[in-house]
């Protein structure tokens, strides 16, 4: 979902390597290290599960008393007034998105200290050589909270199911994105719960403001070696290439990423390197006749995909895919032009946005301190192929019209496109009409089944199988980057498909047009935190009110 700002990276200048290594941690960071590293986790799978069950209850109470704090300083920080519309993402993304985590791992660890893995949402299908598990309902109220909702993990069949494995021996370090602030925290839960790991974040330098509250929400594990930790580049650095650091994990670019591999291999026993990397995110909009209602509905789950956060997302939409021959394209570009034009704009808080803004665009952007969402047509990878091969982080959305005059010849050329030619494997989007999902579904489940993406969504944005903290986050397992968020201790996850309704109701909470986001999430959050009838009660009659 996120970035970790090249600022930010290990540097690879071999004069820089000599300073970065000769330099020793700033002492704050350093007595956080080797506490960490002299914390021992129970090995056993269920004794670890019994000492860290009680600690994520407690971090359960002190997110409840700490939630204000925590969507106030992230407003703050991205220029966003905390009674707006716009405060939504930072409830969504930050502490509803960590109070899911939470909630998942301590069922998780509650059957793993029974000496039992924990028990899956649904009956397991096989599919084509693939063991598909339901992911939701994972929480009480998901039934409803996620009505018209499916999200699936598939799994190697040929692995067992679900493995419960000992702890691992060192320290792991995660180097958070400075966008959304779930990220760092849910990841520290993933290295510690799944892999018994003693974990330290290292903040990116925008999200410092948020240190005492993490560090008091988080409290309860610093016992097991857990925290946060504050620096530069520099630190960062040092971090990887100290050998108490057995396991790094990066939510950023490809680039940053290589800079750290090539830091760790000059360490006698490199750490092992996990990462979630940036992504162009191609949505493919399937021909066919759309209806008047649909058009609308899936013009505003496009808008909805690429404003959120004001576009400073991993999994934001950056390319769209559609069929040049279709009758209905120009309608449906010029709809989502003129929705983009109604969004208010966001501040351009994102390090460097407004150059990076300008680089794509081939020109300065007229308001270099709130960036206009911004739809370009007709662009080829042959004549423009910067935005298919990196990443343009904001508020910028490029169309390539293919062609093809049948749905799966069109297809085809679609799934092609966005294997071979696009840079990043997070996730893609792809949205059809109900007459198209009746008539052409084998054409689209082909499509969903060759998509080599860690999430393939279907008339949804796939940042809701993030939202959910219910599946796996992160590339296909052959790229050898990991996941994150996976609480059901399955063996060999493959990828996520999710898929949703082509007129959802009530109105998802994260579309533009919906009249009481906040509202909607902070109640959703209360419920999240203390899940009963009252609070869902609450979620359902505020969402419903859109």
């Amino acid at each position: 979902m996120g970035r970790y700002d090249p600022g930010t990276a290990v540097s690879t200048d071999a004069t820089a390597d000599r300073t970065q290594a000769s330099a020793p941690l700033p002492a704050a960071v350093e007595a956080a290290v080797r506490q960490a590293h002299a914390v021992r986790l129970p090995a056993e799978p269920a004794a670890r599960a019994a000492a860290l069950s009680p600690a994520l209850a407690a971090v359960l109470v002190r997110l409840r008393r700490c939630a204000r704090d925590w969507i106030e300083t992230a407003c703050d920080v991205k220029g966003i007034a905390p009674d707006s519309p716009a405060a939504a993402d930072e409830v969504a993304g930050g502490p509803l998105a960590t109070a899911r985590a939470l909630q998942c791992w301590r069922r998780s660890l509650a059957a793993v200290a029974r000496h039992r893995t924990p028990a899956l949402p649904g009956r397991p299908q096989t599919r084509g050589g693939r063991t598909v598990v339901p992911a939701l309902p994972r929480l009480p109220g998901d039934r409803l909270v996620f009505a018209g909702y499916r999200a699936e993990i598939e799994v190697d069949a040929a692995e067992p199911l679900q493995q419960l494995s000992r702890s691992c021996g060192g320290v792991a370090v995660v180097l958070g994105a400075g966008n959304v602030t779930s990220i760092a925290p849910t990841d520290l839960l993933s290295k510690l719960c799944r892999d018994g790991r003693p974990t330290l974040v290292k903040l990116h330098p925008l999200l410092d403001p948020l240190a005492p509250c993490l560090a008091d929400v988080f409290a309860p594990l610093a016992a097991f070696g857990c925290g946060f930790v504050r620096g530069d580049a520099a630190v960062g650095a040092a971090l990887v290439r100290d050998p108490r650091v057995t396991a790094i994990h990066l939510t950023g670019s490809r680039a940053t990423f290589d800079d750290l591999r090539a830091a760790a291999a000059r360490r006698a026993e490199p750490p092992l390197l996990t990462g979630e990397l940036g992504n162009v995110t191609p949505v493919i909009v399937v021909p066919g006749r759309w209806t008047s209602g649909e058009l609308a509905a899936q013009t505003e789950n496009v808008a909805a995909m690429l404003v959120q956060n004001g576009g400073f997302n991993c999994v934001a939409a950056k390319l769209l895919i559609t069929a040049r021959a279709w009758p209905q394209r120009t309608e449906f570009l010029e709809r989502l032009a003129a929705r983009l034009r109604e969004i208010p704009r966001r501040a351009a808080w994102h390090p460097g946005a407004a150059r990076r803004f300008g680089r794509f665009r081939g020109m300065p952007p007229d308001d270099p301190e709130a960036l206009p969402y911004t739809l370009v047509t007709d662009v080829s990878p042959t004549t423009c192929p910067l935005p298919f091969t990196e990443e343009a982080f904001g508020p910028l959305l490029w169309e390539t019209p293919l062609a093809g005059d049948d749905v799966a010849g069109y297809l085809g050329r679609a799934v092609d496109l966005c294997n071979e030619s696009v840079h990043g494997r997070l996730a893609a989007m792809l949205v059809a009409p109900r007459a198209v999902l009746r008539g052409e579904r084998q054409a689209v489940d082909a499509a969903v089944d060759a998509l080599h993406y860690g999430t393939v969504a279907v008339n949804v944005w796939a940042a809701l199988a993030f939202a959910t903290m219910a599946t796996p986050w992160g590339e296909p397992p052959d790229g050898g980057l990991g996941h994150v968020h996976e609480s059901l201790f399955l063996r060999a996850p493959l990828r996520t498909v999710l898929r949703g309704p082509v007129r959802p109701w009530p109105t998802p909470a994260w579309w533009p047009k919906h009249r009481r986001a906040r509202e909607t999430m902070l109640a959703l959050l209360e419920h999240t935190l203390q899940p009963g009838p009252a609070h869902l009660a609450r979620v359902l009659a505020v969402a419903s009110r859109a």
